[in-house]
């Protein structure tokens, strides 16, 4: 063996076994930072997307409900429908109350008795 590779062959050898070595080791790492990345949403990502997407729904539908249930068992308002709802100006008020202090943009009232439709401006 005496070719031009004869006298480079342990440097050949060693160099490969070292690329070879570099590159398990930059499969290995990609491997583990991957499944890190993966656990790390699965864990932390999707919790926080699960509590956000509920705390819209809170927002956009369980606070309105809540507050038309309130509004259904208020005395003020059961009193004022069955007096004959004088005074449409007093619901105007208490609806824009509720607007300020729900945080809710389109309070109202529709009364089945004389079915006018009540809001805080006034009557429709």
């Amino acid at each position: 063996m005496s070719g031009p590779l004869s006298r480079y062959r342990l440097a050949i050898i060693v160099a490969l076994l070292l690329l070879a070595g570099i590159i398990v080791n930059a499969g290995l790492y990609y491997q583990q930072g991957s499944q890190d990345i993966r656990h790390g949403i699965v864990e932390q990502g999707l919790p926080l997307t699960g509590d956000t997407i509920f705390s819209e729904i809170d927002k956009s539908i369980l606070r309105p409900l809540s507050v038309a249930s309130l509004m259904a068992n208020d005395t003020f308002l059961q009193d004022w429908l069955r007096d004959g709802e004088r005074g449409p100006d007093r619901v105007a008020r208490y609806l824009a109350a509720i607007n300020g202090r729900y945080g809710i943009t389109g309070s109202f009232l529709v009364s089945e008795n004389s079915r006018r439709y009540y809001y805080a401006g006034g009557v429709l």
